[in-house]
């Protein structure tokens, strides 16, 4: 079988790696990076508020520091992945505490939350950028009552804001509820979600189409242990559902964290019900510290892969947050390996796709060849993949997919697909110089090439 892939590259050498398929083949944690210089604590947001947020290559982080000698409220991004990264940018300019960000974005739309105390109490204040992060608008408090509101969360899907946070403006600490449906520019009046007598904390909140999901601790059973909580609204977050009870133990779960995919809605919490605490990152066998850990599935959650260190420094590493953008995985979090709490960051290109082995039964790598030429070459190359036929491969497997042909770039993102279902194909594409990879078959068996 040959391919003949056409390009309208300029000239340039060709380079041909040919590779047997590996597992996690170019599926690696760069290493950390530091984004804040100063001599202040600079923290992302405790209470699992996310401080991450990417819509395709543009990537936004937001923490809060006092390097002003107040804490203050601040922003950066960056344009190609997590590669570079733009300036600081401060977003509030007050003599009171601002913390607590969270940030969530809609194409290149970004909004931002976060606790302040300019009006003597803690209150929930708000900011948007319709520009990607370049500009900002003013400050919007979004609430004003006597008593202390915290903890917020957000999401956004099309023009509508979705925002959670716990108030006690009821006489006891409620799980609030509040939502804006021209992108920020008016607000609805505050829903309470949890209206117990008992104490409820710290709520994260997830969209998806017109279901909003919001997850929160309570001691609602009066029974001096803490369970987690989920509701949901299936109209927009006009009508609630009761709340559910997710977990019934006679410790403690605390600190919730919500995520939708379609129909499925994955909740994670920190919990002791081993007499043990157990959380997203893990203490180190290395240096005895907290430190950043890492696990994925690529079934759905049905089998997780084993822990991934991501730090491994000599102090502590706190409060990561976790966003995925097409193939990217970024991370962000705080630590104080320098000597004082900087923000740090780190980025998996391929999102763990890699191309990893499983038990299926695939055409045997030893009667695969890929050839090419020429080289150096002008204006197209010829990429040759010889092995059993397609017919006998599909003979082998009936139900299994159509061999491929997948190209990738050097991040690891797909950039085409092209079914191998003749023996001669012309295939046209489009690219420009760099680095790619070309995956003969695009399953689990096969030959991989690396083109310059």
């Amino acid at each position: 079988m040959e391919i003949q892939i056409k390009s309208s590259w300029k000239q340039f050498l060709l380079t041909i790696f040919i590779l047997l398929l590996v597992v996690n083949l170019f599926a690696q944690w760069e290493p950390d990076v530091r984004l804040t210089y100063d001599d202040s604590y600079s923290y992302t947001s405790w209470y699992n508020a996310r401080c991450i947020a990417a819509t395709g290559e543009t990537t936004h982080i937001i923490w809060w520091d006092n390097r002003n000698e107040n804490f203050e409220i601040f922003y950066k991004r960056s344009i190609n992945g997590g590669i570079l990264w733009g300036a600081d940018s401060q977003l509030t300019n007050n003599s009171a505490f601002s913390a607590f960000p969270c940030i969530a974005t809609e194409g290149s739309s970004v909004h931002v939350v976060w606790v302040d105390e300019r009006d003597g109490n803690y209150e929930i204040y708000y900011k948007n950028s319709f520009d990607g992060g370049t500009t900002w608008s003013p400050d919007t408090g979004l609430t004003n009552d006597p008593a202390p509101s915290e903890s917020p969360s957000i999401a956004v899907i099309g023009n509508t804001v979705h925002i959670a946070w716990m108030d006690s403006c009821d006489g006891n600490c409620d799980i609030f509820y509040k939502r804006s449906i021209d992108n920020g520019l008016t607000w609805e009046l505050d829903t309470n979600l949890s209206c117990d007598t008992s104490i409820s904390y710290n709520p994260c909140i997830a969209v998806n189409d017109s279901f909003i999901h919001i997850v929160w601790f309570d001691d609602q059973l009066s029974s001096g242990n803490s369970d987690i909580y989920y509701k949901r609204s299936s109209d927009g977050g006009i009508t609630w559902s009761s709340n559910i009870q997710l977990t019934d133990t006679v410790t403690y779960s605390i600190y919730p964290s919500i995520a939708v995919s379609g129909l499925n809605v994955h909740v994670t919490w920190h919990g002791s019900r081993d007499s043990t605490y157990n959380i997203f990152y893990k203490r180190s066998t290395t240096y005895g510290n907290y430190e950043i850990y890492y696990k994925y599935s690529s079934n759905g959650g049905a089998t997780w892969n084993s822990d991934t260190g991501l730090t491994a420094c000599p102090l502590w590493s706190y409060n990561p947050s976790l966003k995925v953008s097409d193939s990217i995985v970024h991370v962000v979090w705080h630590d104080n390996r320098d000597g004082n709490y900087e923000i740090y960051y780190k980025r998996n290109p391929t999102g763990n796709m890699g191309f990893l082995e499983n038990s299926d039964k695939r055409l045997n790598t030893r009667d695969l060849r890929l050839f090419y030429h020429p080289n150096p070459f002008t204006e197209k190359t010829v990429i040759g993949f010889k092995g059993s036929g397609v017919q006998e491969f599909n003979s082998q497997l009936p139900n299994s997919p159509t061999p491929q042909l997948t190209i990738y770039d050097v991040s690891g993102r797909l950039v085409k697909s092209v079914p191998l279902t003749h023996n001669h194909l012309s295939l046209g594409i489009d690219l420009k110089a760099g680095i790619y990879f070309l995956k003969a078959d695009g399953k689990s068996a096969g030959k991989v090439v690396k083109v310059r």
